[in-house]
């Protein structure tokens, strides 16, 4: 058996958190993975909801393989999705 004293180097890609606001309450997930899905990885996206019928709050929320996020937000920031100018910014990593 063969071993080595070297230490093995995996790659950790790193995702960031994006905020979507200002978007048309009739907004979905697979919407919004549809948009972001030309940048890069996308992870999760998740949709805040706050009204009984289930309409979003007009809020999302992406994670993103860093940096393809950073190409994302200025893409997409000020776009006119859905009838609604976003605002597109970084939350963190």
């Amino acid at each position: 058996m063969v071993t080595s004293d070297k230490p093995s180097l995996q790659l950790q890609i790193i995702a960031m958190k994006i905020a979507i606001t200002n978007l048309n309450r009739r907004t979905t997930a697979q919407h919004l993975q549809r948009l972001f899905l030309p940048y890069g990885n996308v992870r999760s996206v998740t949709i805040l909801r706050d009204d009984p019928a289930g309409r979003t709050s007009c809020y999302g929320i992406v994670r993103i393989d860093y940096p393809a996020g950073l190409v994302a937000i200025a893409a997409l920031d000020k776009l006119l999705f859905m009838d609604h100018y976003l605002e597109v910014f970084e939350l963190g990593l």
